[in-house]
């Protein structure tokens, strides 16, 4: 009897396995879970963690915040965002919406001010890599007077000591003096190992020529850096764009300049006049645009007779109180002219305002008649002007002449080591550029 029951009991535990295989559906483990629709879950690989749905719904938002910004960090970085992210292209195209509003973009905004930072560079005769200079010096070299009005504290190195005149700060004495008389052997033509008048004041002259020569050779390397479309003339527009971006300007101020939408600070809007007055001057035929030689009157209007006119004019702008065209010497003292009459008193406590007396009574004053007019300003601050070479030879030759023979020797020069450092014959060429 027992084994007609298991027989009947395996039978049946057969037929549920073939009806299962049949019908294709798998046994519902006791205890399983189930979904919404009331189906077992049964792929548990695949099933999200209740544990990690929770945690993810009580993240607290600041994190969110923190991997919103990253992500955004990141897509700023990498340029542009996730094309598949909606959201992030909505928020640009609503962030590009607002830009063309405001009329510029802060990336062009830093763009911008990128390029009015960054300037070509060309190399000097060292080879030196430095910023691209699309303005005038304010110093010339060889010049007593600066544009500013400033005596050029620097004039006696500069002329004497040549364009490297600052190696003579670094150098100890000894090696100075060396090289003090290498140029002793280069001023005393003759070959005699003494030093006449003459050759002082060739040496000097000879100097003021070699300045010429590099300025001319820096102003013809700049000219192609500002002529930028290359035809060989350089317009007024041209130009006017270097200067705005050497003073800071971004691109888009500049093109609301050139529309008449951009006003430019008070000292940008008068160095710009003031310069538009220089370039016409130098454009000698008239053409609204410069060539490469009229360039270097430009640069350099010590260079050039007809430009003295201009620096003179440009040193009265500063010092002129009256608009007269005329300097007396409260004005080149840059006292007012209503204190004229405390100038004695000011002098005998201010060194500085006797240094400027003595320079404008014995350097521009000649027919002392204590009025310094434009022809004495233009010879004064003439550098290629004879008696400036011929004043400094003289001035050497009283300082150093101990025994009065009227030559220098090599041990009087030695000597006299600060005051030939100090002096125009080594570097006049330098000082008739940046003192100009």
């Amino acid at each position: 009897m027992k084994r007609i029951i298991f027989c009947w009991m395996f039978l049946g535990v057969c037929i549920c396995f073939l009806g299962v295989l049949v019908s294709g559906k798998a046994i519902i483990p006791p205890g399983a879970r189930k979904d919404d629709s009331g189906e077992p879950i049964l792929n548990v690989e695949n099933e999200q963690d209740p544990n990690a749905v929770q945690m993810h719904q009580d993240a607290p938002e600041e994190l969110e915040e923190e991997v919103e910004k990253a992500g955004k960090i990141s897509k700023e970085k990498d340029g542009d965002g996730d094309e598949n992210d909606t959201g992030d292209k909505n928020d640009t195209a609503d962030g590009e919406d607002k830009e063309k509003d405001e009329g510029d973009t802060k990336e062009e905004e830093d763009e911008e001010e990128e390029e009015s930072s960054v300037y070509e560079s060309y190399g000097d005769k060292k080879e030196k890599m430095v910023k691209f200079e699309a303005e005038p010096p304010e110093h010339w070299d060889g010049v007593r007077l600066e544009r500013n009005g400033k005596i050029n504290g620097d004039i006696e190195q500069e002329l004497f000591l040549g364009p490297d005149h600052d190696e003579f700060e670094s150098i100890p004495e000894e090696v100075g003096k060396e090289k003090l008389m290498e140029i002793f052997k280069l001023v005393d033509t003759d070959g005699d190992a003494r030093l006449s008048l003459k050759e002082l004041i060739d040496w000097i002259t000879l100097k003021t020529k070699e300045h010429f020569r590099e300025a001319v050779e820096a102003s013809k390397t700049v000219f192609p850096k500002v002529d930028t479309d290359s035809d060989g003339k350089l317009t007024w527009d041209e130009y006017t764009i270097q200067f705005l971006k050497q003073r800071g300007y971004s691109k888009n101020k500049i093109e609301k300049f050139k529309k008449g939408k951009q006003v430019l600070q008070e000292h940008d809007e008068e160095d710009n006049a003031i310069y538009r007055d220089r370039w016409e001057t130098a454009d000698e035929d008239g053409d609204d645009a410069l060539n490469s030689e009229e360039f270097v009157s430009f640069m350099h209007p010590e260079h050039s007779e007809r430009m003295l006119n201009i620096v003179v004019e440009e040193v009265l702008h500063e010092l002129d109180q009256n608009g007269d065209k005329k300097l007396t010497l409260a004005e080149f003292v840059s006292v007012p002219i209503s204190k004229e009459e405390d100038l004695l008193k000011m002098e005998k406590e201010d060194e500085w305002i006797r240094g400027r007396r003595e320079e404008f009574e014995t350097r521009i004053d000649m027919n002392k008649d204590g009025i310094a007019s434009q022809e004495e300003l233009k010879a004064y601050m003439d550098p290629k002007n004879k008696q400036h070479a011929e004043g400094e030879a003289r001035h050497l030759m009283g300082a150093a002449d101990d025994n009065s023979d009227h030559l220098l020797s090599p041990h009087e020069v030695l000597g006299s080591y600060y005051i030939f450092i100090g002096s125009k014959v080594y570097n006049y060429a330098r000082n008739v550029h940046d003192e100009f």
